[in-house]
């Protein structure tokens, strides 16, 4: 085994099309060219030639010899890379059993991966032992959980996601915003439901996550005036949110909430909106933490999108140069364009 278990790095497209499979194909580039032994895996199904609504061109993941990948067996059988098998992982997927294997041959291929937490870990664990110098984890917006056992998350965002060049900036804005809470030494693995620190006891509830006024009305119950720790292990959605600073305000004056990473919070739809809540709950004394969360170390955008019209697809594009000044603008981590920008900058933040 390494010595120095390589870095994991997540990359997240908030939508279809906005490049997140161009970023990853840049950073996996990279990492050959600097004589790291690449590992790519994913969370699900990624990497289809063509779109299978908009029917435009998707690029695919190209993979140069010594690179590992994992991925279902389907998938590995139906690329055009060659390949040897180094273990079978056990693991079971509507595509086949995932497989780790080593490219003999480069090629292209789709990426079909681990889609739970603890799957993936296993996959990272296999890829540790297998010496991997990196190893790249593809995701999307609707199905990130897993992440938050990578080291380091980079978002991929874009027109596709939306035009509006002024949402897409504050959407960036909003999930930099939420990465920024602090860790806790709290073990939410070892809690089976929400759970109430008052300062004289613990209350375990029977639910696991906060997703409607009846669940925050049971949280309600047991708080004190002052002090209190909610521990949260699964999901709490944004109109819980809400309801915290309606309902919860008027019971306790100080509320920590300790969630299991920043994901429960990316789940809703208009992430813009819960950044929104959270920072005025800071001001009503309740705070949110992490048990663990990725460096958040860089955003790529993609001024693409498919327009609609006259009955099908075509290619578009916003303009690129206010595309990138505005996002730039709202956040403190680097912004690359992926059209004409990605250089070895962006490789650098994916190693310590």
């Amino acid at each position: 085994m390494s010595m120095n278990p390589p870095e994991v790095i997540g990359v997240v497209g908030t939508a279809k099309n906005t490049g997140k499979t161009t970023t990853l194909a840049h950073l996996i580039d990279r990492a050959h060219r600097n004589k790291l032994r690449a590992a790519v895996t994913g969370i699900g199904y990624d990497g289809e030639d063509i779109d299978n609504i908009t029917m435009l061109p998707k690029p695919r993941l190209h993979l140069n010899t010594g690179t590992i990948l994992t991925s279902a067996e389907l998938c590995v059988e139906r690329s055009s890379i060659g390949y040897k098998i180094l273990r079978r992982t056990g693991i079971s997927s509507a595509l086949g059993e995932l497989l780790i294997v080593e490219v003999t041959k480069p090629g292209l291929l789709v990426v079909a991966g681990p889609n739970k937490v603890a799957s993936l870990k296993t996959v990272i664990d296999h890829l540790r032992d297998l010496n991997a110098g990196i190893v790249f984890v593809d995701g999307s917006i609707n199905r990130m959980m897993p992440m938050s056992i990578v080291d380091r998350i980079i978002f991929a965002t874009g027109a596709s996601r939306n035009v509006d060049i002024n949402f897409l900036s504050e959407e960036m804005r909003a999930i930099e915003y939420l990465f920024r809470s602090d860790l806790s030494s709290d073990d939410l693995q070892k809690r089976e439901g929400v759970s109430v620190d008052n300062g004289n006891d613990t209350v375990v509830l029977s639910i696991r996550s906060l997703i409607d006024e009846e669940d925050i009305d049971l949280v309600g119950k047991h708080l004190a005036p002052a002090g209190n720790r909610i521990t949260v292990p699964g999901l709490i959605s944004k109109s819980a949110l809400q309801l915290i600073g309606n309902k919860l305000t008027g019971i306790s004056d100080r509320i920590q909430f300790m969630l299991s990473s920043p994901f429960p919070l990316l789940i809703s739809e208009n992430r813009i909106e819960v950044a929104a809540i959270i920072e005025s709950l800071r001001t009503k004394g309740i705070t949110v933490s992490y048990q663990r969360k990725p460096k958040f170390i860089g955003v790529t955008i993609n001024p693409f999108y498919p327009r609609y019209e006259q009955e099908r697809f075509s290619t578009a594009y916003i303009d690129k140069d206010t595309l990138i000044t505005e996002v730039r603008n709202k956040l403190s981590v680097p912004v690359f364009n992926v059209l004409d920008d990605i250089d070895d900058r962006l490789f650098t933040l994916c190693v310590p």
